[in-house]
């Protein structure tokens, strides 16, 4: 997840640089708090997926389940080009991750909030997804 997260970072760059015709860093300039940011997004998208692969009961339900939470999650967090009224985008990683990459990109080193809402949920839907997982090897 890490890797390609920077993969597509470096992508865009590249892509900003081509067509402003000069290079360009269009995440900001703080290198590290960029690093964590990716980080602890990829600990929550793990998260995440522990959670569908721990509810589902089999590999084909999470194939269904995964991009259904996903899309509730981008819906939820606006990455379809609208935002839903307050407070219902705070439930998705998706708008703390946008918010937290947003913040950077202006210059803001205020992401703190993102980055304990991310690595909570994430922790959270971690261990969730154990408990089930855990539970449904010893039923069957």
């Amino acid at each position: 997840v890490i890797a390609q997260l920077l993969v597509l970072m470096a992508a865009l760059t590249i892509v900003a640089s081509i067509v402003l015709g000069e290079p360009t860093m269009i995440w900001g300039h703080q290198i590290g708090l960029l690093l964590v940011a990716i980080i602890i997004l990829s600990v929550a998208g793990s998260g995440i997926g522990v959670l569908i692969v721990g509810i589902a009961r089999t590999p084909e339900q999470v194939q269904i389940i995964g991009p259904i939470v996903n899309m509730i999650l981008g819906t939820l967090g606006g990455a379809f080009g609208f935002r839903l009224p307050d407070p219902l985008p705070r439930l998705s990683l998706i708008y703390w991750g946008t918010s937290a990459f947003e913040k950077l990109a202006g210059g803001e080193n205020t992401i703190g909030l993102n980055f304990l809402v991310l690595a909570s949920q994430g922790v959270i839907f971690f261990l969730i997804g154990a408990w089930f997982f855990r539970r449904r090897m010893k039923i069957g």
